[in-house]
């Protein structure tokens, strides 16, 4: 299942980078995605897309030139039929002029507990010279719950609620910010890259997760499937499901943003999986609003 972690930093005390962000989107193998390219009014905004009839357009993360990023994380629960898409919530935020707080508690107001299967909506603006980080959850096993985060610290998001996380999360938050510290330096970008990816690709699983263990028996899967969730990069062939793209997002002390993505080949090799990777460069302005 999809992991997000991030460290997004004041102005003052950024250092080399205002922004760090690791992603890993965990998906069905066939269901037609994407690659990332530029979109919406000219050019804008930069994600991969879903194609799914039904959920065209729909994003799991993306940017706009702006600064504003969107992230989409389900939470793992019991899923339910015939609720909307909640990859346009991300998209929706990337692609409007509405600040987090005000989309967010927008979105709050109009929210009807029937809309959606759960999920956590984490929306950063990384431009201007006040960076926010805010994130709005909507699950069947906890009240709805909005709040702001606070800037300097390792954040790390899954797909259980906040209260209950997963331990690849907590193992994983301190493992992401042992990286960056290590990694701090203009000249160390590419090993930051480079660790980040490794991070993200990590096989390695926490059999003994009793929160994630007890979820999966509560849905009925097997122990195959709760095992391979349970690390970083899942990888589910008998079901065809895992890991398939990687996300880095890194924006300098100067506003330069890097956009890394790396996607699995699809139809996938079991037996030698594939890869492409692809890059993107901007200018985000740390100045105005």
């Amino acid at each position: 299942m999809c992991i997000l972690f991030f460290q997004l930093n004041d102005r003052e005390e950024c250092g080399t980078y205002r922004l760090v962000l690791a992603n890993n989107r965990d998906e069905f193998w066939t269901r037609p995605t994407s690659t990332a390219a530029y979109w919406g009014e000219k050019d804008n905004c930069l994600s991969s897309l879903d194609q799914k009839p039904g959920r065209e357009g729909g994003i799991w993360l993306g940017i706009n030139k702006q600064g504003k990023i969107g992230v989409l994380l389900n939470i793992l629960e019991e899923h339910l039929p015939n609720r909307k898409g909640r990859g346009f919530l991300a998209r929706d935020f990337i692609a409007s002029d509405t600040c987090a707080e005000t989309f967010l508690q927008d979105l709050s107001k109009d929210l009807v507990s029937s809309q959606y299967n759960g999920f956590h909506l984490v929306l950063l603006e990384a431009g201007g010279p006040h960076p926010l980080a805010m994130y709005l959850t909507e699950s069947s096993e906890e009240e709805r719950r909005m709040q702001r985060l606070p800037l300097g610290d390792y954040h790390a998001f899954g797909n259980s609620t906040v209260d209950r996380p997963w331990q690849k999360i907590e193992q994983g938050r301190p493992q992401f910010q042992k990286i960056i510290e290590e990694n701090r330096s203009p000249e160390a970008k590419n090993k930051l890259v480079d660790s980040l990816m490794d991070f993200l690709n990590d096989k390695g699983q926490y059999t003994a997760d009793s929160v994630l263990g007890a979820k999966c028996q509560d849905l009925g899967f097997p122990t195959n499937i709760r095992d391979e969730r349970s690390a970083n990069r899942v990888w589910s062939p008998s079901i065809m499901c895992g890991t398939r793209t990687n996300t880095v997002i890194l924006v300098d002390s100067n506003g330069r943003c890097d956009y890394i993505e790396r996607s699995l080949v699809t139809p996938v090799d079991q037996e030698d999986p594939q890869t492409t990777t692809k890059t993107f460069s901007f200018h985000i302005d740390l100045t105005s609003i």
